[in-house]
């Protein structure tokens, strides 16, 4: 699978990526929703860990989940 994402990189805003996430879920969009959780992953910061967090877990995000306990 093509994990290349190519409008969208470290630049785009995290609440953008999860809009977008949020969308691709709520649409059965499998392969974008994979996108998005790397580039969510890509995003964790100091200032944003526990609100991706929770995201994470309510949205059954496992590789945002997964990177999070590495970072953690």
């Amino acid at each position: 699978m093509d994990l290349n994402v190519v409008e969208l990189n470290a630049s785009t805003p995290t609440e953008l990526i999860i809009d977008l996430f949020t969308l691709a879920s709520q649409y059965a969009l499998d392969v974008l929703r994979l996108k998005l959780e790397y580039m969510l992953a890509l995003h964790i910061a100091d200032e944003n860990v526990c609100s991706l967090l929770l995201f994470a877990e309510s949205h059954s995000a496992t590789k945002v989940l997964d990177s999070l306990r590495i970072s953690l």
